[in-house]
């Protein structure tokens, strides 16, 4: 009836380096799926992933994030990494519409199956798809007769140059390394000559217990005739009991991409909260689409009813603060106990799991956090985080990777940019959890950036986020800056609060935070050292006290933390590495 789907996500893969443009020149694209003895040289590899947690795991690098092993390894961003991966299919897909679906590559790569070059894509975020139906085989080898190929190139060195396009790994978070890999799951999927390609929805508030559900769905007619067609979808409990409501649809549906919209009116609805505000009730949408009563395709997305505004800020006239900053969820103020999320539990993506994001989040609301600011220093987050925030009823600010830079102006990098937002958007737009949606970080920040075209940049990424979803977007943090201001910003808008640790307790923070004016503070900032035994995980034992070169090496603002143990105890506390690490973390809460 529907689609059948083959994970090729595992360790199964095997991975070799290459010189640029030697693998081409070694014909590698070209090798069949028989086993011929090729690769027992090559190193195996999981997808998803990323090429230096592979090499780590077959021990060509050391751990990277151990002492100063970042940069014994930056050799491996000079070289072309070539995955393969020998899978088989199944008989029932022949006479079906199949495609090999990648969910994420960083950044930009070449396909090859079965010799066949499928094409070439560039940008971390967006997903790609090949239409693999006459080059796919069927024949029945040991591991499989289709061979696939994967050219990652070196990644990019320059961030300005693909920025909103990939992780930024300018600032002080890597040592050296730039981040890249098959960083999310491949698949193929076998369809009929019709697929349901995404589903949206947008909720309002007609009163306090009936919401309207704005659904629409993209439908691909892969044939190339008009298709009649019954779209049937189905508003049910998740998590929550509740009336069942059905609506049907006939369309006509013309070759390529078709939308079709409709609203469903939901009584008696269970609304989804902030964990603090209420209930965390989530509803399954499904869509089915028939033709003569008989299942095509089908498609399901858990979604919550809720709806997100913004309320201007009270005591702020708009000579100070053009902009609403207060979050009102389903009508109600949503006061924010916000922190920054400091990036995925590893910036190598082979070093995350489930685990890891389901034991971060749960001490996130342990620490009575309600919000969680994804700032443009990292990437949006993979599905599972926005599932669990949904879950837990943490709400989630995601700005775009674009930070600190003043960027192109071309058209060519602009199109590239909004692409990679809009991906972005459609993948994450229907999480309750997901309240806000930012342009930048850091953006009006200096000289060159108000000489740049970063604020036509921010408009413009808006205008297409605002055809995407209904939830609110901002331009970019701060927007209060003296470089903001100089652009035309207005003076009470937002700030960092951060001052006070960059000036290592020059002003005092009893007087520091009191002082500050702002409709809203996106980044607030508080130094400290790490527990000891986590300062084991990646300082050697050596450096570790009298402190060693690794300190430094992994960001420590050693004279900083020095400078506000001062301010608070009158004392550096340099006794002892237990006494420098209690106080530092003491001294700021």
């Amino acid at each position: 009836m529907t689609r059948e789907v083959i994970e090729l996500s595992g360790c199964r893969w095997q991975m070799e380096r290459m010189r640029p443009g030697q693998g081409i020149k070694e014909g590698l694209h070209l090798l069949p799926a028989e086993y011929q003895g090729t690769h027992f040289s090559w190193n195996f590899a999981t997808v998803p992933g990323d090429v230096y947690t592979d090499l780590w795991r077959a021990n060509e690098i050391a751990d990277p994030y151990f002492g100063r092993n970042m940069h014994r390894a930056k050799w491996v961003a000079e070289y072309e990494w070539w995955y393969c991966h020998r899978f088989a299919v199944t008989e029932s897909m022949q006479g079906k519409k199949i495609v090999l679906q990648f969910e994420g590559v960083d950044y930009s790569c070449d396909v090859w199956l079965n010799g066949t070059h499928l094409g070439r894509h560039e940008g971390m975020f967006s997903a790609f798809e090949f239409d693999v139906s006459d080059v796919v085989s069927f024949e029945d080898w040991r591991g499989g007769a289709n061979m696939l190929m994967i050219k990652l190139d070196p990644p990019p060195k320059n961030y300005r140059n693909c920025g909103g396009k990939k992780v930024n790994f300018s600032g002080d978070y890597f040592s050296g390394l730039v981040p890249f890999g098959i960083w999310r799951p491949v698949r193929v999927v076998a369809s009929e000559q019709l697929k349901i390609s995404s589903i949206r929805s947008d909720v309002r508030l007609e009163n306090s217990n009936t919401a309207l559900v704005d659904a629409s769905y993209e439908v691909m007619n892969y044939s190339s005739e008009p298709k009649q067609v019954t779209l049937l979808s189905q508003l049910s409990g998740r998590n929550c009991q509740t009336e069942t409501i059905h609506q049907q649809s006939v369309h006509q549906l013309a070759p390529g991409i078709n939308t079709f919209s409709h609203t469903i009116k939901v009584e008696d609805a269970k609304l989804w909260w902030p964990w603090d505000m209420g209930q965390q009730h989530l509803y399954s949408l499904q869509v089915e689409v028939q033709i003569d009563d008989s299942p095509v395709d089908s498609c399901a997305e858990v979604i919550g009813l809720r709806e997100v505004s913004m309320a201007f800020n009270p005591g702020y006239s708009r000579e100070q603060a053009e902009f609403p900053w207060t979050f009102v969820i389903n009508g109600k103020k949503h006061f924010l106990r916000s922190a920054c999320w400091g990036g995925q539990p590893s910036f190598l993506y082979g070093q995350n799991s489930l685990s890891k994001y389901e034991d971060r989040l749960a001490m996130v609301k342990q620490a009575n956090i309600n919000n969680l600011r994804i700032f443009g220093w990292h990437p949006p987050e993979v599905p599972d985080f926005y599932r669990i925030c949904d879950e837990l009823g943490i709400t989630v600010w995601t700005n775009f990777t674009l930070a600190t830079q003043a960027y192109p102006k071309d058209p060519e990098f602009i199109s590239g940019v909004l692409h990679e937002c809009i991906e972005t958007v459609k993948q994450r737009r229907n999480h309750p959890s997901q309240i806000f949606w930012m342009g930048g970080e850091e953006v009006f920040f200096s000289g060159a950036h108000e000489e740049s075209g970063n604020k036509a940049l921010m408009e413009r990424i808006g205008e297409a986020v605002a055809d995407q979803t209904n939830v609110p977007y901002g331009l970019a943090s701060p927007l209060s800056s003296e470089s903001a201001v100089n652009m035309g910003f207005k003076p009470n808008e937002s700030i960092h609060a951060n001052e006070h640790y960059y000036q290592g307790g020059a002003e005092f923070m009893e007087e520091y935070y009191p002082a500050l004016d702002c409709a809203i503070i996106p980044e607030l900032t508080a130094a400290s050292a790490p527990s000891i035994p986590s300062l084991k995980k990646f300082i050697p034992e050596e450096e570790l006290w009298p402190m060693g070169p690794s300190w430094a090496y992994h960001w420590a603002d050693i004279d900083i933390l020095k400078n506000l143990n001062f301010e608070v105890f009158n004392d550096y506390k340099m006794g002892s590495l237990e006494e420098f690490v209690d106080v530092a973390r003491e001294s700021k809460w």
